[in-house]
């Protein structure tokens, strides 16, 4: 085998080892898809204690690569408004058992006027396995007076399925 074809050979197997280490297969496929809770509801605390049972949640948006967009969400059933905004929120999601983020998180409720999240802020979690995220994780006030938490922890489990 000639040198150049050994070079040309090993410099292509190099790109792609670095390739597949800088772009880690993502546990989703692409396309459309709509998640909701798992049997679980979503759970809002504040210094551990337990503040807002939510019932009804779900994400709408689209997988591309090792990453997705939230283009829409709800959160219903909590005892109180609680209004996610701020989409698009964008995410990474590598292969299971891997961290995923939420960049943009952002949710406001209304009795009281509270805001947490939002441009910047992240909502970090767990991919489970091929069709399931687990948030746990501590968003900061970004809005409200003085009644409001300055955080609040929310943990929730996503189902993801095509649209």
């Amino acid at each position: 085998m000639s040198s150049i074809r050994r070079i040309v050979l090993t410099t292509a197997a190099a790109a792609t080892l670095a390739a597949g280490l800088a772009s880690p297969a993502s546990a989703f496929p692409s396309g459309n898809y709509v998640a909701t809770l798992t049997s679980a509801d979503l759970v809002v605390k504040v210094f551990g204690i337990t503040v807002a049972t939510c019932t009804d949640s779900t994400l709408s948006g689209a997988f591309s690569g090792g990453g997705y967009s939230v283009t829409s969400a709800t959160i219903s059933g909590c005892g109180v408004a609680v209004t996610p905004s701020n989409t698009p929120w964008t995410g990474t999601t590598p292969a299971a058992p891997t961290k995923a983020t939420l960049s943009n998180f952002q949710v406001s409720t209304s009795t009281p006027a509270c805001t947490y999240g939002g441009p910047g802020a992240a909502l970090e979690g767990l991919v489970v396995d091929s069709d399931t995220i687990s948030f746990n994780d501590s968003v900061s006030k970004t809005g409200g007076g003085l009644s409001c938490p300055g955080s609040v922890q929310v943990i929730a489990s996503y189902d993801y399925a095509p649209a």
